[in-house]
């Protein structure tokens, strides 16, 4: 072996690794860097419209929660309302039969009210 072999050797090994991690390193750079960049440019956009669905549905939600408590309070005044109509109309029907059988007997004759009732 000519003299200083083994240090040129290891010299040029060493210049190897380094020139290997500078290649690597800069394609990292260039390859990935236009990546990052793209990417920098997309996240804003991302947020504006996560932000703006976040708004709207904020919003749908408050309307539905309002269309909801409309919807309740109806329920209750009908079901408030409910045996009061029922209770009205019962009483509707009592007063009509009266009148049937009260209009059934003076038509038979067998009221002696009947033309004090007409009256």
């Amino acid at each position: 072996m000519a003299d200083g072999f083994p240090d040129r050797f290891f010299g040029f090994q060493a210049f190897e690794r380094k020139f290997e991690e500078c290649i690597s390193k800069s394609a990292v750079r260039t390859k990935f860097g236009q990546h990052s960049k793209s990417g920098k440019l997309i996240v804003p956009e991302v947020r504006q419209i996560i932000n703006s669905m976040y708004g709207q549905a904020r919003k749908l939600k408050t309307q539905k929660a309002e269309a909801k408590k409309e919807l309740d309070d109806k329920l209750k005044f009908t079901k408030k309302e409910l045996p009061l109509l029922r209770e009205l109309m019962e009483e509707k029907i009592r007063q009509m039969a009266t009148d049937v059988q009260h209009s059934v007997s003076c038509f038979r004759g067998t009221s002696v009210t009947c033309t004090e009732g007409t009256q």
